[in-house]
């Protein structure tokens, strides 16, 4: 059976063009598949040379199985005297003794919940009304959500 039709290549420009004649009627063949079996050689992989390291400002090689530590520049500074291996500790804040007179005669500041934070006795509540107005509502947020999750403690090197 001839699939291909002479007619449409020798009239394409004398007829005005249609879906009839934009599309060729093609016989349905099967595809013949061959089956080659190819030979796959792996290549033969390439010997690296140890890694040879040298210093980047005297090209000077370095000898083998000598690392530099990490932590050879770690020094507590010399001011302040903060060592870098231990971590600060927490004081605790000193006492004002003047501090009930000072309540008494600085003017009264109302903030948020229209109470003065002077007439709060409890020292747990008024820090945490401090702690509330202070706070903006997207670190509540985070708060709230990682409530649930365990605190993971990087560990630092005591010396």
């Amino acid at each position: 059976m001839d699939c291909y039709n002479d007619d449409i290549k020798r009239n394409i420009f004398k007829a005005p063009t249609t879906y009839r004649n934009e599309y060729k009627v093609y016989c349905d063949h099967k595809r013949d598949f061959r089956n080659f079996k190819r030979e796959t050689t792996e290549p033969p992989k390439k010997s690296s040379r140890p890694r040879q390291a040298e210093d980047h400002e005297t090209f000077a090689k370095w000898r083998e199985c000598i690392h530099v530590p990490f932590d050879l520049l770690l020094l507590p500074k010399p001011i302040v005297n903060t060592n870098p291996y231990k971590p600060f500790q927490k004081l605790e804040p000193l006492g004002d003794p003047d501090k009930e007179e000072s309540i008494k005669t600085r003017p009264r500041i109302y903030m948020t919940p229209a109470v003065s934070l002077d007439d709060v006795p409890d020292p747990e509540m008024r820090k945490l009304l401090i702690q509330r107005m202070y706070t903006t509502d997207w670190r509540n947020a985070e708060r709230e959500a990682t409530a649930n999750f365990k605190k993971i403690c990087s560990s630092t090197k005591q010396s």
